[in-house]
């Protein structure tokens, strides 16, 4: 059932890779990630050269979306610990 608000999505999983494991992400998709190891290896495949004025952050502890991480969120980068709420992100990916 989707969140009041909240456009509809892919439901949250938890993924444990113990060698490489691939998940499948559609175009427009929000995605985010927690490693559990360290170290962890991430990459991404995309089916066009990479823009980043196409890239949107939204806030991973955003209190609308509710995500439950498997661990406390310790470590984020500037982009991360700035980004905004999914509400504020879709309002600005409207006006640009």
């Amino acid at each position: 059932m989707p969140r009041a608000g909240i456009p509809p999505g892919i439901p949250g999983f938890h993924a444990v890779a113990r060698s490489a494991g691939i998940e499948y992400v559609p175009a427009g998709c929000a995605h985010g990630f927690q490693a559990l190891t360290d170290p962890a290896d991430v990459s991404y495949r995309i089916d066009r050269p990479h823009d980043p004025s196409e890239d949107v952050a939204i806030a991973a502890d955003d209190p609308e979306l509710a995500i439950g991480w498997p661990l406390p969120i310790t470590l984020r980068s500037a982009r991360d610990r700035a980004a905004p709420r999914l509400a504020d992100a879709l309002t600005l990916s409207r006006s640009s």
